[in-house]
C-alpha cells in the first residue's frame, strides 16, 4: 500500500512538470534570463521619448541614472540600442527590433495589473 501512495505521489508531480512543459519549459529558462526590469522601463521610456532627460522626468530619476540603466541593458545585450552622437537620439536596428516588444510587454503587464486592482475593489478586498 505504502509503494502505490508513492507511485501516485510520482506520477502526480510528474502530471505537475508536464503541465508545465506543455507552457513552455524553454520559454521559464527565458524568464530567468531578463535583464532587471528597472533597466527594461528606463530604455522603454527612454526610446518613446528619444530623450533620456524627459524619460528620467517621467521615472523619476536623473538623466545619469537612465543612461545608466540603458548601459546595463545593453551591456546584457551586448550591442547598443541608442546612437547617441550626433544628437538627437536615434534607436539603432537592434533598439528598433526590441522597442516594440518591450512597450508591448509593459502595457500587457498594466493591463493585467489594473484588471486584477479592479477585481480586488470591486469585491471590496484591497
Amino acid at each position: 500500500m505504502h509503494i502505490e501512495v508513492a507511485q501516485r505521489s510520482r506520477a502526480a508531480q510528474t502530471q505537475r512538470f508536464q503541465s508545465v512543459d506543455e507552457f513552455g519549459s524553454a520559454k521559464i529558462g527565458r524568464v530567468r534570463r531578463l535583464p532587471p526590469l528597472t533597466a527594461l522601463r528606463a530604455f522603454e521610456a527612454a526610446a518613446r521619448n528619444l530623450s533620456f532627460k524627459a524619460a528620467a522626468a517621467e521615472l523619476s530619476l536623473t538623466p545619469t541614472a537612465i543612461s545608466h540603466q540603458v548601459r546595463v541593458l545593453e551591456e546584457a545585450l551586448g550591442r547598443p540600442l541608442f546612437r547617441r552622437r550626433p544628437r538627437p537620439l536615434t534607436l539603432t536596428e537592434a533598439g528598433k527590433t526590441l522597442f516594440p516588444v518591450i512597450c508591448d510587454g509593459l502595457d500587457a503587464f498594466a493591463e493585467a495589473i489594473m484588471t486584477v486592482r479592479d477585481r480586488s475593489c470591486s469585491r471590496g478586498s484591497v
